[in-house]
Formats: structure tokens, C-alpha cells, sequence
């Protein structure tokens, strides 16, 4: 039983690597795709009570996005890892903008201009001390 929490802004790469690393292994938990809070609730609590190993595949940027996640994993005995995906800010603005005109989004950057960047600190990159566990991008 694990949950995989993914770290970073968008067009950095995280839904590819879900797919390369975890596609067969893990449920994949995406609000793009699921597309309210109370479906993704409903999958996670699915995964949870199913001892199914999942991802987490949101920007997950502050320690308050993270700590939901990691407290319901943690109590239902689940191991948590996470992987922080660095990014070059002008590529991925580059490809948020190609990924919005892709879907039809009006304007350069629709919907995405209030995201920041985490802090450069221990709970932003790996290995992560707060989840008491190590991965890797």
C-alpha cells in the first residue's frame, strides 16, 4: 500500500511520468481528469479503504495541499513517497500556454496566472523529511 505524492508546477512533466513509472501499479488521482473535489475525495477514499496504491498527480504546493494527502495516508497505514519535479519557469510557462490553446482556453496563460512556485526549502524538494520517506524525480 502506497501513495505517491507528486510536487510541481504544471508542464513539468509529472502526468508523463505517472504514465512511464506507475500506469500499471497505481490508481491515478488527477483533478484535470476527475474534475471536482468530491469525485477526487471519493477515488482517494476508494483507494484507501481498498489498500489500492495510488498517486497523487496535482501541483501540490503548499504544506497544507501536502499534509491533507499525507494524514489520511498515514492513518490508514499506507506508505507515502513523493517526487518534486523541477522545472525551467520559462519552459514550463511555454508549455502550460501550448497545453491551454490545446484545449480551446482563450488567452495566453487562461486560468493559471495566480500559481507560484514552491520555496526552496526541506519541504520542497527530495528527500522530503515530512513524509518520512525518499524518492526521486
Amino acid at each position: 500500500m502506497e501513495m505517491v505524492l507528486f510536487i510541481g508546477i504544471q508542464a513539468t512533466g509529472k502526468s508523463a511520468y505517472y504514465s512511464e513509472k506507475f500506469y500499471r501499479t497505481h490508481v491515478r488521482i488527477n483533478g484535470d481528469m476527475l474534475k471536482t473535489r468530491h469525485r477526487e475525495d471519493l477515488l482517494i477514499r476508494a483507494c484507501l479503504e481498498g489498500k489500492t496504491p495510488f498517486v497523487v498527480d496535482k501541483m501540490n504546493l503548499t504544506r497544507a495541499d501536502r499534509a491533507a494527502y499525507i494524514g489520511l495516508a498515514k492513518t490508514a497505514g499506507f506508505k507515502i513517497s513523493g517526487y518534486f519535479f523541477e522545472s525551467d519557469l520559462a519552459a514550463a510557462l511555454v508549455g502550460i500556454h501550448l497545453n491551454g490553446f490545446l484545449r480551446g482556453e482563450s488567452g495566453p496563460l487562461a486560468r493559471r496566472s495566480n500559481h507560484q512556485l514552491p520555496a526552496k526549502d526541506s519541504t520542497s524538494c527530495l528527500p522530503c523529511e515530512w513524509m518520512g520517506g525518499v524518492g526521486s524525480r
